[in-house]
Formats: C-alpha cells, sequence, structure tokens
C-alpha cells in the first residue's frame, strides 16, 4: 500500500519492489555517511542472501546515483553499491542484528492473533537511541526510521503512531 501505484507500474516484480525498498533505506544510509563524513570505500554493504538479483539492484543504484532526480536520492552518492555482497546469515553474525530491527519495527505493525490483535513499540524504542536521527531536530522519523511516506501509510495506530513520531 506505501508504494501506491508503484507495484503497478512494476507490474508486481519483486526484484525491483525490492530495489525500490532498498532504495529507500540506502538514502538514509547514504545521509548519515554524509553527516558523519564517512567515506563511501570505508563502509561494508552486506545483505542476506536471498532469491534477489544483486546485479539488477547495483544497477538500479547506479542509474540513481548519476541522475538523482529527489533531494534524498543525491545522498546514495555517499555509497559505494559495488560494495554491495550477498552473504548467507551463517557467514555473518552481524545480519542477525538487521533481523532484529526488522522484527521490532514489524512488531510496531503487527496485528496478528498470536499477540491479540495489540502491535507493540516498546521494542522499537529501546532501539532508538541507536538509529539516525535528522541532524538537525534528532528526530528519526524521516531519518533513521522512514515509513514510505508517512505513518498513516503504514496503518499505525494512533497510540503506537504517537510513539513513533516523538523517538529520537
Amino acid at each position: 500500500n506505501t508504494l501506491g501505484n508503484y507495484k503497478d507500474r512494476i507490474e508486481g516484480d519483486h526484484n525491483k519492489y525490492y530495489n525500490k525498498c532498498v532504495q529507500y533505506i540506502f538514502e538514509r544510509v547514504g545521509w548519515f555517511l554524509e553527516t558523519r563524513h564517512i567515506d563511501a570505500d570505508d563502509v561494508d554493504i552486506v545483505f542476506e542472501k536471498t532469491n534477489c538479483d544483486y546485479d539488477m539492484m547495483r544497477n538500479f543504484l547506479c542509474i540513481l546515483q548519476s541522475n538523482p532526480k529527489h533531494e534524498m536520492t543525491r545522498k546514495l552518492r555517499h555509497l559505494n553499491v559495488e560494495a554491495i555482497e550477498p552473504r548467507k546469515k551463517s557467514e555473518d553474525p552481524l545480519l542477525k542484528i538487521a533481523d532484529l530491527v526488522a522484527h521490532s519495527l514489524f512488531k510496531c505493525a503487527d496485528k496478528s492473533k498470536e499477540n491479540l490483535g495489540i502491535p507493540e513499540p516498546r521494542y522499537v524504542a529501546e532501539l532508538a537511541p541507536r538509529f539516525f536521527g535528522d541532524p538537525e531536530t534528532n528526530k528519526l522519523l524521516g531519518a533513521g526510521l522512514y515509513c514510505v511516506h508517512n505513518t498513516y501509510h503504514v496503518k499505525l495506530d494512533p497510540d503506537v503512531r504517537e510513539v513513533v513520531t516523538k523517538l529520537v
């Protein structure tokens, strides 16, 4: 839902969808690197090896780097997309940290029967001090935490939305 008609434009291609999500993440990573004055060659970019066309991803990101149409897309220039390396989870224990963060974010919107339909923002709130905040406001939302477009598109409950929007 958050990508709107983009899903129709890509005809449901999971690689293109995944790459668009990677773009959003990497724009924020590039912003972080820019503000911390970290050189792109000093960063390893590791993905969990999955059913993904990594060459297609690199090509997509290179196109965006060479012709950014949005201000945030310019932040991709702070990344070396050739450094993207897929690894099995067993090859890099730090991938477990990515799973922990993803799980904490998922729980903010999880209304499954197993948790009685009650989302849980506590995990992300506990991890929040480790997230990148906007250099001007220190707010996480829009910087280290990006809801594609806004919190309403993610369909967060009002109490969870309040917690997420106040994170610093």
